[in-house]
């Protein structure tokens, strides 16, 4: 009997200390949902405000995406106007190259035609000079 009344005290013990440990593990299980409700809460707002920043980003992307666009476009513009000023340049230079080769052209042919007609003059005239041999003596220093 003695036994008996050992092993009910036993199985009371042992019953209150599972209690005791159930009800401690409840506590705990309580605490670890609320720890892992406050994480839940910190994920969700830390979603939000990555949302948020991304949509700054996005925002903050396209402003300047928009900002490069029109600075290369005015650059081309820019550009398309100094292309349009040097071909301009480039062909008045030309014209110009033109026109003075076409002055020396002439140029050098009134000079060749004038010095045939002086050559010829020159000839003519130290054959009309009696005396010098068929030298011109009209300029010093020809002898």
């Amino acid at each position: 009997m003695i036994l008996w009344k050992l092993l009910a005290i036993v199985l009371g013990v042992a019953t209150v200390g599972l209690a005791a440990l159930t009800a401690w593990q409840r506590a705990d299980r309580a605490r670890l949902l609320r720890r892992f409700a406050g994480i839940v809460d910190v994920e969700r707002e830390i979603a939000a405000r990555r949302r948020t920043l991304n949509l700054g980003i996005a925002e903050s992307q396209r402003a300047f995406d928009a900002e490069l666009a029109a600075r290369r476009h005015g650059i081309y513009a820019e550009l398309a106007k100094q292309t349009t000023e040097i071909e301009l340049a480039q062909h008045n230079a030309t014209q110009e190259l033109a026109e003075t080769m076409r002055r020396t052209s002439e140029m050098r042919q009134r000079y060749a035609s004038s010095k045939a007609v002086y050559d010829r003059l020159r000839a003519e005239l130290a054959v009309l000079r009696p005396g010098t041999g068929g030298r011109d003596t009209s300029f010093p220093g020809h002898l």
